[in-house]
């Protein structure tokens, strides 16, 4: 699987469980704890 490099590289394994959550180009005013939410489907 030609994959691997990039996967190994950002810490994603493939298929073990382990997940990593990167957020890219987004910008946004600061908030506090009480106003960020999560969203699992």
């Amino acid at each position: 699987m030609q994959n691997k490099e990039f996967l190994e590289e950002l810490k994603f394994g493939i298929g073990d469980g382990n997940l990593q959550y990167y957020l890219y180009n987004w910008k946004c005013p600061d908030m506090t704890p009480e106003q960020i939410g999560l969203v699992l489907q």
